[in-house]
């Protein structure tokens, strides 16, 4: 699922991070920044000339993505305010897709589906990181928030359709293959079948997660961009 949503980074107040804190979030934030419009140029290359995008942007993706963990750490340890249990979901939704999917099976590497995530994921991100990397330096321009704010709408849904295809289409492989599977008996005596665990996912939770992440950021698209004026006072 796409991680325009709502992160540890919104409650960022930068000027109350000590200069070292601060310092290393805007290195993350414009490398980050970097990386994923660096993938978004090679995704859109990929289709104008009609290569593979997973075998051109694949490995950019993934850099960023694993990067994203970070995200995790800085709000476990206080860098910014947010919950580290969130910042984990949000994460792992989408590195379930790129590293437990995709990689663990070709066969669905070059479906449509891969090409509505990359798009839907790194124009999001293009926009998402230079947002907050201007906030860190205090120079967010109007524009870039009504970008930030605006761009999820569609990329959204675009996002989740991908990310369902990819998952659907990889389900029969995954089970064939036993991908990610430990089944009984064994010494731990423990059994976890992948197979089960991406048929109620793609079935029951993104969906639902889909539509509280999307109202949430409606909702939050409205306070931000159209701001309900101040009481008059007596």
């Amino acid at each position: 699922m796409s991680s325009d949503v709502p992160t540890a980074w919104q409650s960022m107040k930068s000027s109350s991070k000590p200069d070292r804190a601060k310092a290393y979030l805007k290195l993350y934030n414009g490398l980050q920044m970097i990386g994923w419009i660096s993938a978004c140029i090679i995704t859109l290359v990929a289709i104008w000339t009609g290569q593979s995008i997973w075998d051109l942007a694949g490995f950019t993706v993934q850099v960023c993505q694993a990067a994203a963990f970070l995200e995790v750490i800085h709000a476990a340890t206080g860098i910014v305010r947010g919950s580290p249990a969130t910042a984990f979901l949000q994460w792992f939704g989408r590195s379930n897709v790129l590293f437990g999917i995709l990689l663990y099976t070709p066969e669905v590497q070059q479906d449509l589906g891969v090409t509505l995530i990359f798009v839907a994921w790194s124009l999001a991100e293009a926009v998402r990181y230079p947002w907050y990397l201007s906030m860190l330096l205090g120079t967010p321009s109007e524009w870039l928030t009504w970008l930030r704010y605006s761009c999820f709408i569609p990329l959204y849904p675009l996002g989740i359709t991908g990310e369902a295809l990819v998952t659907v289409k990889a389900l029969p492989h995954i089970q064939r293959r036993s991908v990610h599977s430990t089944h009984l008996p064994n010494r731990a005596n423990f059994a976890f079948d992948y197979y089960w665990f991406c048929l109620i996912g793609v079935s029951t939770i993104m969906p639902a997660a889909f539509v509280t992440l999307y109202l949430y950021m409606l909702r939050q698209r409205r306070k931000r961009l159209h701001p309900r004026p101040e009481a008059k006072r007596d």
